[in-house]
This record gives C-alpha cells, structure tokens and sequence, in this order.
C-alpha cells in the first residue's frame, strides 16, 4: 500500500476588521449576563436589565471637558431587585425578588422609556402576593422621580400567561378628546 502525504499550506484566516466605534465606559455591577440596556430620551439616565435579577439604574454625572469635550461618566444610582410585601395581619413583611432568575428561557430582556422620559418600563416580572401564592408574570412601570423607592413600581402590568421578554412604548403622544382634557399626555405601551 502507498500513502502520499502532502502538506499544503494554507494561509492563515484573516482576522476580522477593527470594530468602528470605541469603548467610552463599561458599566459594572451586574453578578449574570446584561439581557437588556435602555438610554432614556435625554441621556441622563442608561437603564440595565440582568438575568441576576437585578435593574440597574446609572446616571451621567458628566466628567471635565477635554479639549472641548464633555467626557461621559455614569455610575450606578440604583439597583431595583427586590420589594417588601406585608402580611395581611401586619405582623410581618417578607421581600421577592421583583424579576424572573436565569432560568427564564429567554436570551433578552427588553426595558423601554417612555418618549417624554418620565417612566421606565422593565419586564421580565414575577410578583407574589402573598408568600404561599403563585407568582404572577408581569412588567413594572417605574417613575422617573421616584427612582428612591426601589421597592415599589408606580406601576404594575400582570396577567401574562408567559414571561414578558420585550416591552416598548408607542413614541406618538396620544391627547384625550373633548372639552375636559387636562392636556396630559398618554403613551400606548405594546
């Protein structure tokens, strides 16, 4: 039997391009995969939503100027995580994690602001009534002015027979019609 070896050489794979765009800053702070960043409309506040059940909430807290350049700069202001619930009797209140762990089977977490910036719209929700209830799959609505309270949404949108993975905001403004609108604005949330 005859064998003929040949070695061919081949050139080495090219490696990829330089990516375009640089690293202004990294976020830290997160324990699990990052599934979800949102900038708010005015650039103040970057939103992170993570399989560790955890929304961070970062504010720009701008940097000197460099050769005319204001140097972004955000830091963590809040981390949303967990809310107290009280007993019926009042005697004492347990805390839930507000969002579902990392064995939620999806690869994302979509958050959303609201067009104006005003409310911060998170999913992946999974609130307990009680301590010997099912939890409920929801999304949370949480105030732009109330980011204090941690614990406790504005808002809260259950019912959902499956986890909620994506939230977003219709970006048209919506007036009530007729004589007695009080000129707010309402936002379609899909």
């Amino acid at each position: 039997m005859f064998w003929l070896d040949f070695l061919i050489p081949f050139p080495p794979p090219s490696p990829p391009p330089p990516p375009s765009g640089s690293v202004h800053q990294l976020l830290d702070g997160h324990f699990h995969y990052v599934q979800g960043v949102a900038w708010d409309p005015f650039t103040k506040y970057v939103a992170s939503l993570s399989s560790d059940r955890t929304c961070r909430v970062y504010i720009n807290k701008p940097q000197t100027k460099t050769k005319g350049v204001e140097k972004i700069n955000y830091v963590c202001q809040h981390v949303i995580a967990k809310t107290e619930h009280q007993s019926i009797d009042d005697s004492k209140s347990s805390k839930n994690h507000l969002f579902h762990d990392e064995t939620l089977p999806s690869f994302f977490r979509r958050l959303s602001w609201s067009p104006d910036g005003s409310f911060l719209l998170v999913p992946a929700g999974s609130d307990k009534i009680s301590p010997a209830s099912d939890a409920v799959n929801t999304a949370y609505v949480f105030s732009r002015k109330d980011f204090s309270r941690q614990d406790a949404p504005a808002l809260m949108l259950p019912g959902a027979s499956k986890p909620v993975v994506a939230v977003r905001f219709c970006p048209m403004a919506f007036s009530l019609r007729g004589s007695h609108s009080l000129g707010f604005a309402s936002f379609l949330i899909a």
